[in-house]
């Protein structure tokens, strides 16, 4: 668990995923988190959940657009992260690819994701467009309320409140 920490807070932020919350996706019997591993170093993992309409609006905490109305079955891409030190392997491109193999397995009707809007996560956005997802919904100031009720550090913008804007993603 303390790996898994590390990598988020080393990618997302410092405390932005949380021992309870891995824990709760553990219990989870409709969620699955991923990890590539070497020698007993974890050196990315994504965090993978299925969800109802309802249970993917409070994930989101946003009213969703009509693009997703009459699923029934959504997969949720919630993070998929990499370890600094192991960037430019191409784990993320394989962590991507295992997950969209869980979803497919699970029978999923759509996946969705959220993606920081900044510079540094250009690259990731041009990847998963080039897989078949569509941004959907710009979201200003997703992180703010959460940053703040959870208390967690931005990566880009540092102590709460968090500024970033999110894009919402999906992929039928």
């Amino acid at each position: 668990m303390e790996q898994l920490l590390n990598i988020s807070d080393a990618v997302f932020g410092e405390g932005y995923l949380t021992e309870d919350s891995i824990k709760l996706y553990k219990r989870n019997p409709y969620a699955s988190i991923l990890k590539l591993e070497k020698d007993g170093v974890i050196q990315g993992f994504s965090m993978l959940q299925l969800l109802s309409l309802n249970e993917l609006q409070k994930e989101l905490f946003v009213d969703l657009p009509n693009d997703l109305k009459g699923f029934s079955k959504i997969g949720y891409r919630k993070m998929t992260a990499v370890h600094p030190k192991f960037k430019r392997l191409g784990l993320g491109i394989k962590l991507f690819e295992e997950g969209q193999k869980w979803f497919e397995d699970q029978h999923i009707d759509a996946v969705v994701t959220v993606s920081w809007i900044n510079p540094k996560t250009l690259k990731f956005r041009k990847f998963i467009e080039s897989n078949g997802f569509k941004p959907i919904q710009k979201l200003k100031g997703y992180w703010h309320q959460d940053s703040l009720d959870r208390n967690y550090n931005c990566l880009a913008c540092g102590a709460p409140p968090c500024h970033c804007s999110g894009m919402l993603y999906i992929k039928i």
